[in-house]
């Protein structure tokens, strides 16, 4: 009779393990690793799922745990919500995530021309049930660009940045070249014609979050993010 117990007391745990697992949140990759260039930046990306049968675990906090990147790099972190910069071990955010929904998550690694290695980690919790949970790990390395592979003095420059109603592109180029905007979830936002030296464009009407500037110019693909904010 006894055995029986102990046989039951271990199938209801393994049943109640099972069914709080698949009940969970599940991100996928959990570890993320990029790398490239130091002229241009890389973005770690992964998919959260939120698979709770409760209609009230919907709310989730996303806070890093761990940051640790090269000098003179910047690091940008969007969840479905937005995105966020100047980031920090303990710098966290809430977001909603309805029952059956995914959603994005996705660290920038912004190199800034210098080369190393980072790693950034964020453990992901619903604040209803803290035993929903799990954590996202993103890698990145950069190295030096070679001569061949730039103009020497005629780097892409964003300024304000961020920028709140205008933002400079300045950029040499000998003829005209189309230039796209598009948002962190590559949807294209906007397009103009940039020539010359310098372009301002109006960033009044985007939203608040991160955007990338990218154009073409002799066969070198060019990518720049840049920030709009409210303030």
């Amino acid at each position: 009779m006894m055995g029986n117990k102990i046989l039951f007391i271990l199938l209801l745990i393994a049943s109640t393990s099972n069914l709080s697992k698949a009940e969970g949140i599940l991100i996928n990759p959990r570890e993320k690793s990029v790398e490239g260039k130091n002229d241009g930046s890389k973005i770690a990306s992964s998919v959260i799922t939120n698979n709770s049968t409760n209609l009230s675990d919907s709310i989730f906090r996303w806070t890093i745990i761990s940051y640790n990147i090269a000098g003179g790099w910047e690091f940008t972190f969007c969840d479905n919500k937005g995105c966020y910069l100047n980031l920090e071990v303990g710098s966290s955010e809430t977001f909603t995530l309805r029952n059956g929904e995914s959603g994005p998550l996705k660290g920038e690694f912004i190199y800034n021309l210098a080369g190393g290695t980072g790693n950034v980690q964020v453990v992901v919790t619903c604040t209803t049930n803290p035993l929903l949970t799990d954590t996202f790990t993103m890698i990145a390395k950069s190295w030096a660009t070679g001569l061949n592979d730039l103009t020497s003095g005629n780097e892409p420059q964003c300024y304000p940045n961020p920028a709140k109603d205008n933002l400079v592109l300045k950029y040499q180029v000998n003829k005209p070249v189309e230039v796209t905007i598009y948002n962190v979830l590559g949807s294209k936002v906007s397009s103009f014609i940039h020539q010359g030296t310098e372009t301002t464009i109006n960033t009044s009407s985007l939203q608040k979050g991160m955007y990338f500037i990218r154009f073409s110019d002799n066969g070198r693909l060019i990518s720049k993010p840049f920030y709009v904010t409210e303030y």
